[in-house]
């Protein structure tokens, strides 16, 4: 992955229009599971914080987790490398 792409950000409002929930996403962010960057009052975020997000919001429609447990079990993959 090129270092342009590792650098870019994406906005809040495209995730939520690609069907991350505005409230999901504040309560990821609230719960320090991403930590956007705000720029002129809206938040964005890096590829791997929207990886991070998507791979946490099919674990709560897979396996009905709920937010927090679906962050931690991403958190436990990313470190133990699953």
């Amino acid at each position: 992955m090129s270092a342009l792409m590792r650098s870019e950000r994406y906005p809040a409002d495209l995730l939520c229009r690609e069907g991350l929930a505005q409230s999901a996403l504040e309560a990821y962010v609230e719960i320090g599971f991403v930590e956007p960057v705000e720029i002129g009052g809206e938040w964005y975020f890096t590829r791997e914080q929207v990886e991070r997000l998507y791979r946490a919001e099919r674990i709560r429609r897979e396996l009905g987790a709920n937010l927090i447990g679906a962050a931690l079990v991403v958190e436990v993959l990313e470190r133990y490398g699953g």
